[in-house]
């Protein structure tokens, strides 16, 4: 809400937060969306200037993504795949984090994915550049 009705104020507090804390690992959007391209830049941007962090982000805002594989290197950008949500061509190189339904069985999942233990804050597998899809089961 704070990043919708008053985007400076939203800019400057993550940015002060990062600076004092200085967190090793930050998960964007624990149960949020990016909001539009100015949103992405800013995230972008925030990875730049704090290089000691690592970053992670998931997000079905596809349209957003056409810049971001060159974005900085301690952002983890991840696409979030639905059964039935089709992905454009042009992003193949992003990661991807696969939803598992048993119910409604994805095709796409590769077999080399690696299952989410469930825990960001224990696994730090998507932070790490390099890695491979993973599965998350429904919840």
């Amino acid at each position: 809400m704070l990043f919708k009705k008053k985007p400076f104020d939203f800019a400057m507090a993550v940015h002060d937060y990062l600076l004092r804390k200085k967190p090793k690992y930050f998960r964007w959007h624990v149960a949020g969306e990016l909001q539009d391209a100015w949103h992405l830049a800013l995230i972008q941007g925030l990875a730049y200037v704090t290089p000691g962090s690592k970053f992670l982000l998931f997000t079905k805002r596809y349209d957003l993504l056409a810049g971001a594989a060159e974005g900085p290197k301690n952002l983890q950008v991840i696409m979030s795949m639905w059964p039935g949500y089709p992905a454009p061509m042009e992003l193949k190189s992003f990661r991807k984090a696969w939803l598992y339904d048993p119910a409604n069985i994805d095709s796409r999942i590769p077999d080399n994915a690696v299952e989410c233990g469930g825990s960001c804050e224990n696994c730090k597998f998507c932070f790490e550049p390099n890695n491979k899809d993973v599965v998350f089961a429904i919840h």
